[in-house]
């Protein structure tokens, strides 16, 4: 089970059955915070401003689930939002385990106009380490530089 940040969008990956799930973002504002169709159109969804930013709870109480997939959950987050926790349980509310991939909770939008250093290291959006970047065929990667990560498209 992997969240991860596709543009402006959080999306879930998972492999099981997920009944409830929890999210924390930071940078944005409750209404700011777009949920997508499939989680308003099936689940309860609850948003609350805490310490730590925007809580969101997403619950079924008929039984739905999102059935393994991917998924969006949120849309349109503004500039420099970052999840900060994530939690997901099943029908029986059993923790199921979830990665952010490529550590989302420090992921930027990289501006077009910013050269790559060739030695930068890159990594695909499972996390693993890649060759160089002009090797790299189109596609959408995570770069450090200066200790931050950054999605980029190429």
């Amino acid at each position: 089970n992997t969240l991860a940040l596709d543009g402006q969008n959080i999306v879930l990956t998972h492999a099981d059955a997920v009944a409830a799930l929890q999210l924390t973002i930071a940078g944005a504002a409750m209404n700011q915070l777009r949920v997508s169709e499939t989680l308003k159109s099936q689940f309860s969804v609850a948003m609350r401003e805490v310490v730590d930013g925007v809580r969101i709870v997403v619950w079924s109480t008929d039984g739905h689930t999102l059935m393994p997939g991917i998924h969006q959950l949120l849309t349109g987050l503004p500039a420099g939002a970052t999840v900060t926790d994530v939690r997901l349980s099943d029908a029986e509310a059993r923790h199921l385990d979830v990665a952010n991939e490529g550590s989302v909770t420090s992921i930027s939008i990289l501006n077009s106009q910013f050269s790559i250093d060739a030695d930068a290291p890159v990594f695909d959006l499972s996390g693993r380490r890649l060759g160089a970047w002009d090797t790299l065929p189109e596609g959408i990667y995570v770069i450090r530089v200066n200790g931050k990560q950054y999605k980029v498209k190429k």
